[in-house]
């Protein structure tokens, strides 16, 4: 099975439609919210709101070919993706700290509809990590994805 990583969202659903990733903060760094999967066709449209506000700050989706106003930015905050058998992994090599962190990673699928979504709280104080991952499921059929991030300070990052 082979996988494509798509253009960004504003991008891509202007020509076609949309596709998304995700990765997680390690637990012990983090409070974090449970997640929430959505193998649905139809979109869960609390996620949908959450991604489109979360989209819309700074100066939209910032991403490596693209960074907008954040150049000096895209090593700590595009995500890495690794896709082996149905799992992905998503890493970035930003530092977790109490004042700078991951706060949301999620999924979207060709049709754009969010599938994986994750929300973290600050870390704890004094608590650091050079970096951050998680591996999540993909569902049968899903070949063509984009991973997002978003950053406290920095917005919404892609891998695309």
């Amino acid at each position: 099975m082979s996988h494509r990583i798509l253009e960004p969202r504003r991008v891509f659903m202007k020509k076609t439609g949309v596709v998304g990733f995700a990765f997680t903060i390690p637990s012990f760094l983090l409070s974090c919210d449970s997640g929430d999967d959505n193998d649905s066709p139809e979109p869960i449209q609390e996620l949908e709101d959450e991604a489109a506000m979360l989209e819309a700050t700074g100066q939209g989706v910032y991403t490596r070919s693209n960074p907008l106003d954040q150049a000096e930015r895209i090593e700590a905050h595009v995500p890495t993706v690794i896709v082996a058998a149905n799992q992905v992994t998503l890493s970035t090599t930003h530092p977790q700290t109490n004042e700078h962190w991951i706060s949301h990673h999620y999924i979207r699928n060709t049709d754009g509809i969010i599938v994986r979504f994750r929300r973290y709280g600050r870390p704890a104080a004094g608590a650091t990590a050079s970096s951050v991952s998680a591996t999540f499921d993909l569902s049968l059929g899903m070949n063509e994805f984009v991973a997002y991030q978003y950053c406290n300070l920095h917005w919404t990052w892609t891998n695309a």
